[in-house]
């Protein structure tokens, strides 16, 4: 009988713990989606502020096949690698002539940090001359100017008829 109580006493106890920490937990679950909440409210502001102040940026996502609808340019790549420790960007562009005229394309390359700031560049000139229908692909490494992790890119692209109008 006394093992009896023991037990039940035992039982109950746990099972009072057992309320306690369940209780616990929910609240920290709903502490945790509560924050959750504000984290996506405030990343939601600020891609809102950064688009607002530079509209045309896009979202950089490495080793994904990103199509971009723009003149000459069938799609781009980028590429995060590390050597030693040290990380470096690269990019690969596909550029392609679906126009009746040869073109020589000129490809600027232009990376952005988290809050918009320009971190690198790259110029592609004048390298390769496409004729009607045809594709090449052009890539380099990125270099940094400021140490920064890219979040946004933008590219600007010109055929070499419309050089003169350039103004960079």
């Amino acid at each position: 009988m006394l093992i009896a109580m023991y037990l039940l006493f035992a039982y109950t106890r746990a099972n009072d713990e057992i309320v306690t920490l369940r209780g616990q937990l929910d609240s920290k679950q709903a502490e945790l989606l509560k924050a959750n909440a504000s984290i996506q409210d405030i990343e939601a502001e600020f891609a809102a502020l950064v688009d607002g102040r530079l509209p045309h940026l896009q979202e950089l996502e490495f080793d994904k096949i990103i199509n971009i609808p723009q003149r000459y340019i069938k799609n781009i790549v980028f590429t995060e690698t590390r050597l030693d420790g040290t990380k470096s960007y690269e990019y690969r562009i596909v550029a392609e002539n679906n126009e009746r005229q040869m073109v020589a394309p000129i490809i600027r390359v232009l990376l952005f940090d988290r809050s918009g700031v320009q971190i690198s560049s790259a110029v592609v000139e004048g390298n390769k001359i496409l004729r009607s229908g045809e594709s090449f692909t052009f890539h380099d490494q990125l270099d940094l100017f400021i140490d920064a992790v890219p979040v946004y890119f933008y590219i600007d692209i010109r055929g070499v008829d419309d050089k003169l109008k350039l103004n960079w």
